[in-house]
């Protein structure tokens, strides 16, 4: 639970690191000076306040009194950011509570009699990784090629997905099988868990875009996906080659970090 909490407060961090970036960037290039608004009987006028002087600002020309009253805003925005900044980093400093290790206080007898409200990421991983299921038979006539797992493989850019997610310590099942919709049961290449949200991710490779039949059912199965409620991009990883347009491992890495909260 305590990690699930600094992971929130990290993600606000970088949020908030990011906007005071923003924020600076524009009061650099920001005019000197305030912007005074006075009220003459109806209608407003705007001045620019420099020290000793204050000169008027043209209504046909207000460019001046947009750049003022910005920078006006962003000075709020800052000081509130900057402030907000060091509550997170107190907070983070002060988290002592960690229900996820009060099971760790009993002896391992103990442990096995106690049905936990609480389990840590590691002990997540472990059960889930645990969890046994009948994947998609290898037909004989397939040369054999195994991740260096050890699983058994279809192609080598499976091979390639497989090792790269295992260097990456993300958690994994191949061919594992899910039931979707009026598809009956499918078996996606990969299942990935998303440990912060300890979510599934459901991993389709369509190596053979070149294939017009093969582009037709690939086609049809991602739809079925999203009608299913399994959206690209969020719960569904679609990766795409063909002979001309191998597999782009580095793009590959960049949707998996997105997605994955890594």
């Amino acid at each position: 639970m305590k990690e699930d909490l600094i992971r929130l407060l990290d993600n606000e961090m970088v949020w908030t690191s990011d906007m005071i970036e923003k924020v600076n960037a524009m009061l650099k290039n920001a005019p000197p000076g305030e912007l005074r608004v006075i009220r003459h009987h109806t209608n407003y006028q705007y001045y620019h306040r420099l020290p000793g002087q204050r000169n008027y600002i043209s209504k046909k020309k207000p460019e001046l009194a947009i750049s003022l009253a910005q920078k006006e805003y962003d000075t709020a925005v800052l000081t509130k950011a900057l402030a907000f900044q060091e509550q997170i980093d107190a907070l983070c400093h002060t988290l002592e509570v960690d229900f996820d290790e009060i099971i760790n206080q009993f002896p391992e007898e103990k442990k096995k009699l106690i049905n936990p409200y609480f389990t840590s990421d590691d002990e997540f991983i472990k059960k889930w990784e645990s969890m046994s299921y009948d994947g998609k038979l290898i037909d004989e006539s397939i040369p054999e090629l195994f991740s260096n797992r050890g699983e058994q493989v279809r192609s080598k850019s499976e091979k390639i997905i497989a090792d790269r997610l295992a260097e990456l310590g993300i958690p994994y099942r191949y061919e594992a099988p899910l039931f979707l919709g009026t598809m009956g049961i499918v078996y996606p290449d990969f299942t990935l868990l998303k440990v912060c949200t300890r979510e599934e991710i459901y991993w389709e490779h369509l190596g053979m875009m070149d294939d017009p039949s093969y582009v037709h059912k690939a086609l049809n199965k991602i739809n079925t996906y999203i009608r299913n409620g399994f959206i690209p991009g969020k719960n569904l990883l679609l990766t795409f080659e063909s002979k001309a347009v191998p597999l782009n491992m580095r793009n590959v890495e960049s949707q998996l970090r997105a997605i994955l909260c890594l």
